[in-house]
């Protein structure tokens, strides 16, 4: 079966993705405590604890063997962008109202979801981004999965104030 990161790496290559050192280690012994994330709650509520997917769920056929093809839920991502970049559309939106590529959505590495929204590292900036699946938009969570996991949700429209997101195209 090969070591959790052999696995992820088989993951990530076809996504030409190389997963940050911090997402690798998490994955090979995970923390006691989860993640603090605000998502679809206010700040003066406390924020929950949310847990990236486990390596078997990742490599967990997205369609269940009732399509003609399979994905693996680490590349969640490229299923979803597929209906924008069949259509040609070249930017998804982000709330800060700075255009994502669709082509770089498609290249992100899923690792959880959170009320449906689907939470992925970016191919570009190794950053972390939750796609607001109901908005069809992009935000970013944190500069990087150390940071996700060391402050929690710092952007985002339920984040914490002041914390400017990335600007990466």
């Amino acid at each position: 079966m090969g070591s959790v990161r052999e696995r992820l790496a088989a993951l990530a290559i076809p996504l030409g993705i190389e997963l940050p050192e911090a997402y690798l280690a998490f994955m090979e012994r995970r923390p006691e405590r989860g993640i603090p994330i605000h998502h679809l709650g206010g700040l003066t509520e406390l924020p929950k604890e949310w847990w990236p997917a486990t390596l078997d769920v990742l490599e967990e056929d997205i369609w269940r063997g009732r399509w003609t093809k399979a994905a693996p839920y680490a590349h969640y991502m490229r299923e979803e962008a597929e209906r924008f970049l069949s259509a040609g559309v070249e930017f998804v939106s982000c709330p800060a109202g700075l255009p994502f590529n669709s082509a770089r959505l498609s290249r992100g590495f899923w690792i959880g979801e959170e009320d449906g929204d689907s939470v992925f590292l970016d191919h570009q900036t190794l950053g972390v981004f939750a796609w607001l699946a109901h908005e069809d938009e992009v935000e970013q969570w944190a500069s990087s999965f150390t940071e996700f996991v060391a402050l929690g949700q710092r952007t985002g429209r339920f984040a914490e104030p002041g914390v400017a997101p990335d600007t990466g195209r």
